[in-house]
């Protein structure tokens, strides 16, 4: 819409004025009028009033004619050409509103482009218009001052919902959590164990519940694959709607040959032949006992070949038999509901699950299209989709972090290399949806940042101090020894992080 169109890539009006201003001719002598008025088709009288006396001397020598209101060298007078005369015009006037038709023909020819300045639509000279873009950046990028490392990581705790103020509530905060983590990896239990639980206020593992079955939310081992605990096996949590985007990046850039267990390949057969089954029903399609069913769908899990229709399917293998069966004789057998399930432990994650077995936990799926290898022996290759546009990644890297640059990736495992995401970033900066400068000081390189992100950066500078926000060494605000000089701190480690 027309407000729309005003807001997103708004030319700055004080660089409009501007280069009106270095466009239009700034004559010293009746000579440099008259050279003036050749490239520049004509001036009205009005315009003309500053350089009356030169004016009045060329009319006297012949050389130039008014034509009603419009003053013209002789030259253009004899063999005046409309498109020519406007062109020049343009040249010296910078962004236009008119509806000469002539306008259409030099936009075809490239000579011009429309868009729409200070509020209304309008025609500028295409070198102009370059100018006028780039005197709009420079003043972009001087609207903020570097902030310190600290100061971001305090950005980055309030950005990422982590600090008090800005937690989010419910369903729909676990859903926007998960949309701007969505592609990065962290351990199985790390999950509702530590990540979730700092960025949503009394969080419920029921919400997650809720948006997997719904079919909002899925889960699966995107980036490579190999056989581990499950509770530490890396998981992302998506959108579903991109999960094809993520497979095919992932398949396209990560292709790793499957070498399942026979246990493990009697599931993974089941499902491909049969399609998506709740575990009662693979269970017995496989044909296996109960303690092998389970450690063969923890297999193709860690494999990143198997995901399920609920998020508690995957919390049910990671809590270890034992608790389960302890909650089971202390509480009872729960509901089939996620609100009746039973509760124990000190995380989330450690929280029992409805039922005694996982037969009531949705449907378990294959994650990604599978190629078949003609030889199931030989092991299982994820088939080759085309991976999704640079523009993907880099608009995901910017929702989660808010300021991008190349030190902001060392946790990632999206396989782009940091040139690709650069020349995404340079088109949606020319686009006006992002900025780009210099953000967080003491870091090389390019710096893109989103609008919004930029008065929080401020504010957070004023703010001073937070808190001591602590997170767990999995987390995704784990950058010390990145962005600080620290040490680095394992994610796999159970170390907590102070954040700010």
């Amino acid at each position: 819409d027309v407000k729309s169109a005003d807001e997103l890539g708004a030319l700055d009006p004080a660089a409009i004025q501007r280069v009106r201003e270095e466009a239009w001719p700034q004559p010293r002598s009746a000579e440099e009028v008259h050279e003036a008025l050749l490239w520049m088709g004509y001036v009205t009288v009005e315009e003309a009033q500053p350089w009356d006396e030169w004016i009045q001397a060329l009319r006297a020598a012949g050389r130039i004619v008014l034509d009603g209101e419009r003053w013209f060298a002789v030259e253009v007078e004899a063999s005046r050409e409309p498109k020519t005369v406007l062109r020049g015009r343009l040249e010296a006037l910078g962004p236009i509103v008119s509806d000469d038709p002539l306008l259409f023909e030099l936009e075809s020819e490239g000579v011009v482009l429309r868009g729409r300045f200070e509020g209304r639509e309008g025609w500028c000279d295409r070198r102009l218009l370059a100018r006028i873009h780039r005197y709009t950046l420079e003043r972009l990028r001087r609207e903020i001052e570097p902030v310190s490392a600290q100061d971001f990581l305090r950005f980055l705790a309030c950005w990422q919902h982590v600090d008090h103020e800005h937690q989010l509530d419910g369903p729909r905060g676990v859903a926007e959590v998960v949309g701007q983590l969505a592609g990065f990896e962290l351990p199985a239990a790390a999950w509702e164990g530590s990540v979730l639980p700092a960025r949503v206020r009394g969080y419920k593992r029921e919400w997650l519940d809720q948006l997997t079955l719904s079919g909002e939310l899925a889960w699966g081992r995107i980036w490579g694959g190999g056989a581990g605990p499950i509770r530490t096996t890396p998981i992302c949590l998506l959108p579903r709607e991109d999960l094809e985007s993520w497979t095919a990046l992932s398949a396209a850039h990560a292709e790793v040959e499957l070498k399942l267990s026979g246990n493990a390949r009697l599931v993974f057969d089941a499902l491909r032949a049969r399609g998506a089954m709740f575990p009662q029903e693979l269970a017995r399609a496989a044909r296996l006992l109960p303690s092998h069913f389970e450690l063969a769908l923890s297999e193709l899990v860690a494999r990143g070949l198997l995901t399920s229709d609920s998020f508690g399917a995957l919390r049910w293998l990671i809590v270890p038999p034992s608790r389960r069966r302890s909650a089971i004789a202390t509480q009872g057998v729960w509901g089939s509901s996620p609100a009746s399930q039973g509760v124990w432990g000190s995380s989330p994650a450690s929280q029992g699950v409805q039922g005694s077995s996982p037969a009531s936990i949705g449907r378990w799926s294959l994650l990604r299209p599978i190629a078949d290898s003609g030889n199931v022996g030989a092991g299982l290759v994820p088939a080759r989709d085309p991976a999704p546009a640079p523009e993907f990644i880099a608009r995901q890297l910017l929702r989660r972090t808010g300021v991008v640059f190349r030190r902001t990736l060392a946790r990632e495992k999206q396989p782009l290399p940091w040139r690709d995401l650069i020349r995404v970033y340079r088109t949606l900066e020319a686009r006006g949806e992002i900025h780009g400068g210099r953000f967080v000081a003491g870091f090389d390189g390019e710096q893109y940042a989103l609008p919004e992100a930029v008065p929080l950066l401020r504010a957070v500078r004023r703010r001073g101090a937070l808190e001591p926000i602590n997170v767990s060494a999995a987390d995704p605000l784990n950058l010390r020894g990145i962005l600080t000089p620290e040490p680095r701190i394992a994610p796999t480690t159970r170390t907590k992080v102070l954040v700010a």
